[in-house]
């Protein structure tokens, strides 16, 4: 389930160091409209608070291309704080309306500097980035299409979710471009995938939705007694166009 529109991101409110973002002669608040592109400046670090942008990046040397759905908490541009020169070129939308902080990429190295607090919230930004990178690295090379398509609704349905008692909703437009993007497979593959979900039952679609199965928190005493978990349920919001092709 989503979080809070703040409680990721203590650098865009008064943090122990009394440090705020928004109140920097060199920052911003940025609002992006649902569907419309935003051109982050490349000398930039955005930092979202609330909303989903969808994010890709591609390499300069070859055809490979990164997409993921970014939300609160996330840091976007790092490239601009890490590195001299970008590594690829970024693209940025918004699925949803989105809020976000900018700040430019040399007074946020000032900050870390002079702020242990603010280096330490960096640092745990940007670790975030890597282990979402390393586990999404993992699934792509360990399982096949159906399996990653799954884990990706369950991973969107805990960063973007609302709960409706034992429902969880997410009304991001993911269309199957989309999902076949962060999968890495063709939109043909991930059409059948989830055709081939929906008639065994691993997701339903109800009220226009997806519905999977989520992991229940870990119960001891039902591991001991070799009872399989109760599944409860995940419902996702696709695309007008999912299922037609």
């Amino acid at each position: 389930m989503a979080a809070e529109p703040d409680a990721f991101l203590p650098l865009t409110g008064p943090s122990l160091d009394g440090v705020d973002l928004r109140a920097l002669a060199t920052s911003s608040t940025v609002e992006i409209p649902p569907g419309e592109r935003w051109p982050l400046a490349r000398d930039r670090v955005a930092f979202v608070v609330e909303g989903a942008l969808l994010c890709t990046v591609r390499y300069r040397h070859d055809d490979a291309a990164l997409v993921d759905v970014l939300g609160p908490g996330d840091v976007v541009g790092d490239d601009a704080f890490l590195m001299t020169e970008g590594t690829g070129s970024l693209e940025l939308s918004a699925l949803v309306p989105v809020r976000a902080v900018t700040v430019d990429a040399g007074t946020l190295w000032s900050l870390a500097g002079a702020h242990p607090g603010v280096a330490r919230l960096l640092l745990l930004r940007l670790s975030r980035t890597v282990h979402r990178l390393r586990r999404r690295a993992a699934v792509l090379r360990s399982l096949g299409v159906r399996d990653r398509l799954v884990l990706t609704l369950r991973d969107l349905a805990t960063a973007h979710g609302r709960a409706r008692g034992s429902l969880v909703t997410i009304s991001l437009p993911l269309t199957q471009d989309v999902l076949a993007s962060i999968v890495g497979c063709s939109r043909e593959s991930a059409n059948r995938a989830l055709r081939q979900l929906v008639a065994e039952g691993t997701i339903r679609r109800a009220g226009g939705a997806y519905v999977v199965p989520a992991a229940e928190p870990a119960d001891p005493a039902r591991a001991n007694r070799g009872a399989p978990p109760r599944p409860s349920l995940v419902v996702t919001t696709p695309s007008r166009s999912s299922f037609r092709r």
